[in-house]
């Protein structure tokens, strides 16, 4: 098995730091608002923002479950 270096793909490179960025699926827009959740890391090493971002990202989609 292969280990891929490569960031996830929410985790987006601002000027000054990292952002995740997560689209909301279809069906939950109507409550969140948006199409799309964007969040400061407030980070500019690569590393801890991976760590961040996998650790927020699970946290979004446990509320995106208890919306639905």
């Amino acid at each position: 098995m292969k280990i891929s270096a490569k960031s996830p793909s929410y985790l987006v490179r601002n000027p000054y730091s990292y952002c995740l960025r997560m689209n909301v699926p279809r069906d939950l827009q109507r409550f969140v608002g948006k199409r799309e959740l964007r969040y400061s890391l407030k980070t500019g090493y690569l590393g801890v923002a991976k760590l961040k971002a996998r650790l927020t990202a699970g946290h979004v989609q446990s509320i995106f479950r208890l919306l639905r």
